[in-house]
């Protein structure tokens, strides 16, 4: 009987009647809740079906976009080690032990820096670096000086990885 109303809504192209038939129908069905609808389509174009096929939509997509690859920690590790010894060419080695940071100028960069940041890869909140400067330098100090001297990030500030925030429900 609820089908026939619903119908008659659609043919009389009554939004507000659709939406109360379909609340009717899925009570009567024993369901509290509907599900969400994915509209996320995979680069053969075709609608995700799963919840499943939604996320592996989502990694290939920025995967692409943010030419990022799919990998293990060992391999970020040995492509970190292979460098080009061609990134040290046109450098004055003998000035350049004047670009690495003091230990003061750390301390200064913590201490001036905004506390209430969200929680970055290594896990620490801003306000233990600002909190504890000098502490903290025990422990960041030796990334800043390697990240100087081989011209590149270290290890422990690359990568990431995309994962999903759930706010207040979990996934279907």
């Amino acid at each position: 009987m609820e089908a026939e109303g619903l119908k008659a809504q659609f043919d009389k192209n009554d939004i507000i009647g659709m939406h109360k038939s379909t609340g009717m129908i899925t009570k009567l069905a024993g369901k509290q809740k509907t599900h969400k609808i994915t509209r996320v389509f995979n680069d053969a174009g075709a609608l995700s079906q799963t919840y499943e096929e939604e996320r592996y939509a989502f990694r290939e997509y920025y995967c692409q976009l943010m030419n990022g690859t799919e990998s293990s920690f060992e391999d970020v590790v040995v492509k970190d080690r292979i460098t080009s010894p061609s990134k040290y060419n046109g450098l004055d080695f003998d000035s350049c032990w004047k670009s690495i940071p003091s230990p003061t100028d750390v301390v200064n960069m913590k201490l001036f820096a905004n506390a209430n940041k969200a929680t970055g890869e290594n896990c620490r909140v801003g306000k233990t670096d600002k909190s504890f400067p000098l502490t903290m330098l025990k422990v960041s100090y030796p990334l800043v000086v390697k990240t100087d001297v081989r011209i590149q990030p270290a290890i422990q500030w690359k990568g990431g990885m995309i994962h999903e925030i759930f706010q207040k429900r979990r996934p279907p």
